[in-house]
């Protein structure tokens, strides 16, 4: 999905509580008589770490006759889906699964919708599955597949055990179901809407030293040859693709584009839909990302940065009473859709200062100039008009960019 939802409530199953083997007690023996054998009372499945649970989640299964480990993610034809040793063709058998217990986490109504079942078994999530509901939907499942599976082909190091594996597909009444392993952790979504979470610096802080510690590997990973950056130019093109003539919106953001277009940094892999949902978080790091359908083996890296910076900046004001002061964030009120972005890009305090000391360091670490900071938080608006799967949402975005601030941008050096 490419659009910003509200997250799912549902929650990951916690692994399960070790109970620790009894020791066996020997009966009192009366006078002449022989002792009893000893009971043993087995011992339960050890309680794992966090660590060792993510990485499992894909390898493991329920107790099974037949097999005790789960296949390879290979993504074999959707014909002949293995799930716990079983060769399975349709979404019914899968559900059907002794063992497996199946949460919807997710769905969507746009036109590619689809939805998101989880299947749950004694340790947590065991495998996800992403239903397609339409034909254009499809295409969409099939290629993130694809896609997971090429991306995982290409070797990410330790960062594997956070990207979904792809197993397989399944049918769904004539549809693709995307199977993959189970990522274990609790969406940033979770922390995101608790009470006063974005009131409390420290906390916010978090969440963006470990998005961002995450997307600065995953970049590292995949980098390739350098290119300049189109982010902003593209996003106009599509724009104008999608809602006509935009020739006062180009003639406004001409020169942050131009700004833009200055820097070079390295093609790397991207998610494309990089927002807090799809985080997922255990002991302040990034555990597991998913829903990678709006993702690139090749792309602008600064993508990602914008997208969470744009997404997080987004919400700030959701549990707030319209027209209402945003707790601890000076200036800001709930009084129009967008108020947090647009103080994120043009108002001043902590939390713009963090968002744009986010911005920069991502832009330093890929090689390019810092002072292109807020031309960037610019260009993610812009991308989220030109790209979201809602109309209504990517239409409000394009309305955001009309009430940006467009101070004359800083100078920037080229790399």
């Amino acid at each position: 999905m490419t659009t910003a939802r509200r997250p799912s409530k549902a929650t990951p199953a916690q692994p399960a509580k070790r109970i620790p083997a009894q020791p066996a007690k020997r009966p009192a023996q009366p006078a002449k008589r022989p002792a009893q054998p000893t009971k043993r009372i087995p011992a339960q499945p050890a309680k794992r770490t966090a660590a060792q649970a993510a990485a499992a989640a894909a390898v493991e299964q329920p107790p099974d006759p037949q097999q005790q480990t789960r296949p390879k993610a290979d993504l074999p034809s959707r014909r002949r889906t293995t799930l716990g040793g079983q060769p399975l063709t349709t979404l019914s058998q899968a559900l059907a699964r002794p063992g497996l217990h199946p949460v919807l986490l997710a769905g969507s109504r746009d036109p590619n919708a689809k939805l998101t079942v989880m299947l749950i078994d004694r340790w947590g999530p065991a495998f996800a599955v992403k239903v397609a509901t339409t034909r254009l939907a499809a295409d969409v499942v099939q290629s993130e597949g694809k896609l997971l599976c090429a991306l995982h082909a290409r070797g990410l190091g330790s960062l594997g055990a956070t990207v979904p594996r792809p197993v397989g597909f399944l049918d769904a009444d004539g549809l693709p179901a995307l199977v993959t392993g189970g990522l274990l952790g609790t969406p940033m979504a979770v922390g995101y809407h608790q009470w006063r979470h974005t009131a409390r610096r420290r906390r916010v802080r978090a969440d963006f030293v470990a998005a961002g510690a995450w997307l600065t590997s995953f970049q590292r990973h995949t980098a390739g040859p350098r290119q300049s950056v189109m982010l902003l130019d593209s996003a106009l093109t599509r724009i104008e693709e999608r809602f006509g003539a935009q020739a006062e919106l180009r003639r406004r953001l001409r020169p942050m584009a131009d700004l833009l277009g200055s820097q070079a940094t390295p093609r790397t892999a991207v998610h494309g839909d990089y927002w807090f949902g799809n985080l997922l978080i255990e002991r302040g790091a990034v555990v597991g990302v998913v829903d990678w359908e709006a993702s690139a083996l090749s792309g602008e890296p600064l993508r990602d940065v914008a997208r969470f910076a744009v997404s997080y900046s987004l919400y700030l004001d959701r549990h707030v009473r319209p027209g209402s002061k945003v707790p601890r964030h000076a200036g800001l009120r709930a009084d129009s859709w967008g108020a947090g972005l647009l103080y994120a890009v043009d108002g001043s305090g902590w939390y713009p200062d963090l968002v744009l000391r986010f911005c920069r360091e991502a832009l330093t670490n890929l090689g390019a100039d810092g002072a292109c900071a807020r031309a960037l938080l610019v260009a993610g608006i812009a991308d989220v008009a030109a790209t979201a799967d809602h109309p209504e949402f990517a239409r409000a975005h394009l309305d955001l960019l009309s009430r940006v601030q467009l101070a004359p941008p800083p100078p920037a050096r080229r790399p």
